[in-house]
């Protein structure tokens, strides 16, 4: 009576994607790592500012939920999974941050440089504003741009 409805959600196959810790894994053995972790970021970068632009924001947007695959040429194609709790909210620039707040807060094998070239990327500077500024402080404070245990430059 009301307790047993659920819901499901079909979509299309992610064949030939991984998820980015998974990938991360892998791409460990390549000799070049370096530049294919940065185009796989700003392929994420990318698509995560995309849905911000549209107005989303994902809640739970973690690495686990971030599946990539690189194409035939070297670019990188990415899909997001779990929007169970996505929403359009109104304060979608807010929410925004929250997102990034949870990918980098959990992208364990990412340095702390590669955490701030992916807040370039996805705020398309090279330099930020003061409000990007206090974004990235903020995520500083969070403790979010720290590398992680899984760091290759961690010890």
């Amino acid at each position: 009576k009301g307790g047993d409805i659920g819901s499901i959600l079909v979509t299309k196959a992610l064949d030939g994607f991984v998820d980015m810790e998974e990938w991360q894994r892998v791409v460990q053995a390549d000799p070049q790592t370096e530049e294919k972790i940065r185009q796989a970021l700003v392929a994420i970068a990318d698509s995560t500012r995309t849905m911000h632009a549209t107005g989303w924001a994902h809640f739970t947007h973690k690495p686990k939920h971030v599946f990539i695959r690189e194409g035939a040429e070297g670019d990188f194609q990415v899909r997001f999974i779990d929007f169970e709790r996505a929403r359009h909210p109104l304060l979608a620039k807010t929410c925004g941050i929250q997102d990034l707040t949870q990918f980098l807060r959990h992208s364990h094998y990412l340095t702390r440089e590669q955490k701030l070239q992916f807040l370039e990327d996805y705020f398309q500077v090279e330099t930020f504003s003061r409000w990007q500024a206090q974004c990235v402080q903020a995520l500083e404070n969070a403790k979010c741009l720290n590398a992680g245990k899984l760091s290759r430059h961690s010890k």
